[in-house]
C-alpha cells in the first residue's frame, strides 16, 4: 500500500510539473513568482516540485543501499567521513546504519529508525536529555552530508566507467588498425622481375623453338626414307 502511494504521489508530481510547464508556454512564461504547482490527494495538498526536489536529492541513497535485505545488513558507506562530535561514540557503522534507516524508513523518520533493533541506534540517537547530541537536527545535518558523499562518489566511479569505455574503445580502434596493416602487409605483391631474369626467360624460349624445330627436322627425314 506505501508503494502504491509513494507511485501515485510520483506520478502526480510529474503530471503537475508537466501541465505547468504547458501552462507556462501558452501563458508565455508571465505568471509571476509561483512556488511550484500543486494538487491533492485524498484533501492533502501535494507540492510537485519539492517533492520531485527530494527524491532527486535522495537518489544517491537508493543508488547505493542494496535493495537485498541481507546484503543491507552487511551495507557499509564506501566513502571516508569526518567525526561526527555527538556525545556518543560514534563512527563508520553508524553513519551506514543511519543510511539504512532513511532507506527503510524515509528522511526524518528518526523516531521509527531509533525503535529498529537491527540498526543498533536505539541507544545512540534521540537521547532524552534534549541537550545531549544527536537530535533530530544534528542527525538531518550528518544525513545531508552522508547523501553528498555517496553523490559524490558515485559522480567519481561514473567518471571512471566512462573513462574506460574510451580507453577500451580507443585500444579496439587501434588493435583493429593494427590488424588491416598486418594483413595488407602479408598479401602477395606483384614481383618486378629483373634484367637478369627476363633474359633467362628468353633463354628458355629459344631452347623451345630450337628443340621443336630439332624435333620437327628428324620427323621430315624420317618421312623421306
Amino acid at each position: 500500500d506505501l508503494r502504491r502511494l509513494g507511485e501515485l504521489v510520483h506520478n502526480g508530481c510529474i503530471k503537475a510539473l508537466k501541465d505547468n510547464s504547458s501552462g507556462q508556454e501558452r501563458a508565455g512564461g508571465r505568471l509571476g513568482k509561483v512556488k511550484g504547482p500543486t494538487f491533492r490527494i485524498s484533501g492533502v495538498q501535494v507540492n510537485a516540485k519539492l517533492v520531485i526536489s527530494h527524491e532527486e536529492e535522495l537518489a544517491p541513497l537508493h543508488k547505493s543501499i542494496p535493495s537485498d535485505p541481507e546484503e543491507r545488513k552487511r551495507y557499509i558507506i564506501p566513502c571516508h567521513t569526518k567525526a561526527a562530535h555527538f556525545d556518543i561514540d560514534w563512527g563508520k557503522e553508524d553513519d551506514s546504519n543511519l543510511l539504512v534507516g532513511i532507506y527503510e524508513y524515509g528522511y526524518g523518520s528518526w523516531e521509527m529508525i531509533k525503535m529498529d533493533p537491527d540498526l543498533s541506534l536505539t541507544q545512540k540517537i534521540l537521547p532524552d536529555d534534549p541537550d545531549k547530541k544527536p537530535q533530530a537536527k544534528q542527525l538531518q545535518t550528518r544525513a545531508d552530508y552522508l547523501i553528498k558523499l555517496l553523490n559524490k562518489d558515485l559522480a567519481r566511479k561514473e567518471a571512471q566507467r566512462l573513462r574506460r569505455k574510451t580507453r577500451s574503445k580507443k585500444n579496439k580502434m587501434k588493435a583493429s588498425k593494427i590488424k588491416e596493416e598486418i594483413k595488407s602487409d602479408s598479401s602477395p605483391q606483384p614481383s618486378e622481375k629483373s634484367d637478369e631474369d627476363d633474359e633467362e626467360e628468353d633463354n628458355k624460349v629459344n631452347i623451345f623453338l630450337i628443340l621443336k624445330m630439332a624435333s620437327s627436322s628428324s620427323y621430315f627425314i624420317f618421312c623421306l626414307t
